[in-house]
């Protein structure tokens, strides 16, 4: 497993939770350690990296879904996890929660 160990230099980047003046604007003071709902400034896996720079290298930016890969890791999580036997063929794809429950 993947543990986040350290956090990008506040200088290396322009996060908005290291601007004084806006954390002045936002809290009245730069006086707070600001944490976000979704702080996202630290390393990431290398896979998760790789797989990214890979997405990127080809340079088509298209919506997509490999559903049978996706469908098989959902399946082998829930194996894992909770000794629970899913086929991943009776998966159904759909484009959201509402839409689900509606079928």
């Amino acid at each position: 497993m993947f543990k986040v160990t350290s956090s990008t230099s506040a200088t290396q980047n322009n996060f908005i939770k290291h601007d004084s003046a806006m954390l002045n604007q936002f809290y009245g003071t730069n006086d707070v350690v600001p944490y976000w709902v979704a702080d996202m400034d630290f390393p990431i896996a290398n896979p998760i990296t790789q797989e990214l720079q890979r997405l990127v290298d080809r340079e088509v930016y298209a919506y997509e879904f490999d559903s049978s890969r996706v469908f098989a890791a959902i399946a082998r999580w829930n194996e894992t996890a909770h000794n629970l036997s899913l086929d991943p063929n009776h998966f159904v794809q759909v484009p959201g929660v509402l839409s689900a429950i509606a079928c």
